[in-house]
């Protein structure tokens, strides 16, 4: 089914367990009504499904700790956490609009167990039991006339060595009780961070921008002729996989080499998602999979009713 086509939702984002040949959960945002409205799915290794619809505009999920816990993020800070005894919601308290609050949120994941949100006016929180803590004291922007600082994504190789990256080129790292701003070589908005076991730190962003090191020393690893924004990055098979709306591309040292999807597609190219057996391209009205040599279109059939 195609989200984009259907006039009822768009493919959001979605994560795998290692073993499973779709992704096990999926987010989408209806787009039938006026009112902001997302849906979860999850999709059981029998082949059946189930949703959870929530109020919301989502933009970002990841896991939670333990099997079939998983946590979906709002940009309001709508929480909505499910797990075996059904869904409940958290909410980050400064984030989204109004008194009190500093703008939209971008991006929670789970680093080594610890729950992690990042967003606008470089807001980073951390989850302490159910609540939500702000750690960002020494980067925050309490301001908000100003604009254009936004942190998009946040990722980190444990609880002390977390990255931050967003708006203008800023790059930030955490050792887990201060954070020190990273020297970036460029200045345009960074989109996504990832941090591979065992490998360097990736960053990628506007203009074909792909970065790679450590929170001491940026590198360009971007093709000079590149122009397309990157917005995803995810690593398959020991190999760096970065996504333009347009198609996905595999890193190999300064130079990308196109890995042509060869399909139909219906909107723009969104994230990239992998687990160890597939690479999944999630789009705005498609999802594919593909295993190293071939893609092929999933289907998620239940998923817009």
């Amino acid at each position: 089914m195609k989200g984009a086509t259907s006039g009822g939702f768009t493919f959001i984002t979605g994560w795998a367990e290692e073993d499973s040949d779709v992704l096990t959960y999926l987010c989408v945002r209806l787009t039938g009504s006026t009112a902001k409205r997302s849906r979860l799915t999850v999709n059981r290794t029998d082949g059946s499904s189930v949703n959870f619809d929530f109020p919301g505009t989502v933009v970002s999920a990841c896991p939670g700790g333990g099997r079939g816990r998983f946590l979906v993020l709002c940009e309001d800070g709508c929480v909505a956490v499910l797990t075996d005894a059904g869904i409940h919601f958290q909410q980050v308290p400064e984030a989204g609009l109004g008194r009190g609050k500093y703008g939209y949120v971008t991006q929670i994941r789970n680093i080594k167990g610890e729950l992690f949100v990042c967003g606008d006016l470089r807001q980073v929180y951390k989850q302490r039991g159910d609540q939500w803590s702000r750690i960002d004291q020494s980067i925050a922007l309490y301001d908000k006339t100003v604009v254009g600082h936004c942190l998009n994504s946040i990722d980190g190789f444990g609880t002390e060595d977390v990255y931050v990256v967003g708006s203008r080129g800023e790059a930030f790292h955490y050792n887990g009780a201060v954070w020190r701003q990273i020297d970036c070589p460029t200045n345009v908005a960074l989109r996504q961070v990832v941090c591979p076991p065992d490998d360097d730190v990736h960053i990628v962003g506007a203009r074909g921008t792909i970065l790679i090191g450590n929170k001491d020393r940026l590198s360009v690893a971007s093709d000079p002729e590149m122009t397309e924004n990157i917005w995803g990055v995810a690593r398959f098979q020991g190999r760096i996989y970065v996504s333009s709306a347009r198609t996905v591309y595999r890193v190999e040292k300064t130079e990308l080499k196109e890995v042509p999807i060869g399909l139909p597609r219906d909107g723009s190219l969104l994230r990239l998602v992998a687990s160890k057996k597939f690479l999944w391209v999630i789009g705005a009205g498609n999802v594919f999979r593909f295993d190293g040599r071939t893609w092929v279109e999933q289907s998620y059939e239940g998923v817009g009713e």
